[in-house]
Formats: structure tokens, sequence, C-alpha cells
């Protein structure tokens, strides 16, 4: 007997779609073709775009279910490398230049290295996560401990460091979450984030969105791993919900990774993958000459209440 085939499905028309306000800045959005709308755990998840920041974000907001099976160790954060020590080590000489403090929480602290660099740093480290499975893993690895996010939020410690890598993207309420972590800061405390901005201006992105459109056939695809990325920001969004939080910056830098097509270490196999290498050099050497400090895949940022230091 014949296997039947697989339904092809066929995306909504963009007309017939509505979403809900930009988590960001709260303006209307509309639907985009790239990233591609897909289907994962029985749920259709679709793009849109803020008419107000240009954050294109998430739409419907995963469950708390979905979200514990999208960012558990063994889907997620198990299939990334550690960050090089090297950079944990110029992020922590950074944040020396405008603190002498040593109380530091490291939110969605991953596989923990970071975690483990603070504290050999001499940093009384804490981290903490939203899943039970990386909060052990991570502690594990880091020697120090990593609690649940929610308990950190309802309690009164304070630290003169908050540190977030990769955490604003995968947030479902941004403002709100950011404002609450404000609330463990001391008074002249600082607010490190390292976030992706993949809207951001970018050889890769262009590529990205080309490739989209050539190759798209318009059938909704499938999705082995689920909404991963909730926010897909540009640098000036990033710099609008710091904003709205009473933040003022004390160091910005947007840099340039080339990912996914330039990884380094990876080796180059086909014709494709040269393409996509030599896209994604460039792009890394086009923001390392850019002294305007716009075009790139990711943004660092220290920033504090403002008044703070007066």
């Amino acid at each position: 007997m014949t296997a039947p085939k697989p339904r092809r499905i066929r995306p909504s028309p963009p007309s017939s779609l509505s979403c809900r306000d930009c988590p960001v800045c709260g303006a209307s959005a509309v639907p985009v073709q790239f990233p591609r709308e897909f289907v994962w755990s029985g749920t259709v998840f679709r793009q849109y775009r803020c008419l107000g920041c240009r954050t294109v974000f998430t739409d419907p907001v995963p469950t708390q279910d979905q979200l514990a099976k999208v960012y558990d160790w063994t889907s997620y954060h198990s299939a990334y490398p550690e960050i090089p020590a090297a950079r944990d080590d110029a992020t922590l000489s950074r944040v020396g230049n405008y603190t002498s403090g040593k109380k530091l929480l490291d939110v969605g602290c991953g596989t923990g290295s970071f975690l483990r660099r603070a504290a050999t740093a001499g940093y009384e480290a804490i981290g903490a996560e939203i899943t039970d499975t990386v909060a052990q893993e991570a502690s594990a690895r880091a020697g120090v401990p990593v609690v649940p996010l929610e308990t950190l939020l309802e309690g009164s410690s304070q630290f003169d460091v908050v540190h977030c890598r990769d955490v604003l993207a995968h947030l479902v309420e941004p403002r709100e979450t950011l404002a609450r972590l404000l609330r463990l800061l001391t008074i002249e405390g600082l607010l490190v984030l390292d976030d992706p901005i993949e809207e951001n201006p970018s050889l890769v992105l262009g590529a990205a969105r080309a490739w989209s459109k050539w190759s798209s056939h318009g059938c909704l695809r499938a999705s082995s791993r689920g909404p991963t990325m909730l926010m897909r920001m540009t640098a000036r969004s990033h710099q609008i919900l710091l904003d709205g939080m009473g933040l003022e910056l004390v160091e910005s830098r947007v840099t340039e990774t080339g990912w996914p097509y330039c990884v380094p270490g990876q080796p180059i196999r086909t014709f494709a993958a040269a393409v996509k290498a030599g896209v994604g050099w460039s792009a890394r050497a086009l923001s390392w000459l850019d002294v305007t400090n716009t075009f790139g895949n990711r943004v660092f940022t220290i920033s504090r209440r403002r008044g703070s230091s007066d």
C-alpha cells in the first residue's frame, strides 16, 4: 500500500492576519514574508513587523509548556558551544570600568560559562534560569548557585551588575521583565545586555531575505525546534526599549558575527557553503570598518538608571 503524500498547507493571506501589539513599543504591526511562518506543536507561528520600532516578533505567544520544551537543556542549550573565555573576560573588564561592585547576577546563564569566569574574577556571582534542567546543568558547570528567575524577582536581593546575554530575543514580555530586573539593581548598578539584533542592517540579513524569497514555494513549513526567537530587534528598537526603562547608556557597540553563514572552525565542503561563508565574512569586515556603529547583528550595551551617577 502506498503511503499517503504529506499534506501541503498554504499560508493564510496577509490581509486576514492580525496580532498583538509590539512587545517593545506597543505599536501595531503587520505580517512579513521573512522570516516565514511555520507550524510546531500544533500551532502556526507567524512573524510581524512593528510599524513603530521595526521589531519583528512571533505571534501567537507560546504557552508556558511550549516554552519549557523549546528552551530545555537537551533541545536547545546543549546544541550550542560555550562562548570563548576571552569574550567573557572582555565583558567583565568593560564592566569593571564603571563599577567596583562585586555582586553579579547572570540571567539566562545557559551553559554557565560567563558565571564561571565571573566567579574566577572575584565576583559574588549567581545565575537565574527559567528551566530546571538548564539551571541544574549551568550550576554544575559553573560551580555557583543557579536559581529560578521568578524566585529572585519576587525576593529582595540587590546586585551591582545584572548581565543578560542572548536573553531579550526570548522574552515574551520584555518591558515588564526588564522593569522587574531593574528592581534587583543597586542605585548605581549596571545592566549589561549582549543581544542579537537580527533585523539590523547586515549583509547576512539581506542575503537571507533574498534566498528566502527565491526559494519560497508558498507552503507552510514544519519546525522541529519551535519558536526559539520571539523577537528580532534592531539597534534602534533596542535603544527604544532602554529609553522606555529610564536607562542611559554608558557604552554601546554594534558588531557582526556573520552567523549562520560564517561559523569559525566549521569546514566548508560545498560551493553553497563557500558562498554563504563569503557573505558572512564580508558582513564581519563591513562591521569592523564601520565607524558609524550601524552594521551588524549583535549589540552590546552597558546602562544604568538616569541620574544614578550624579
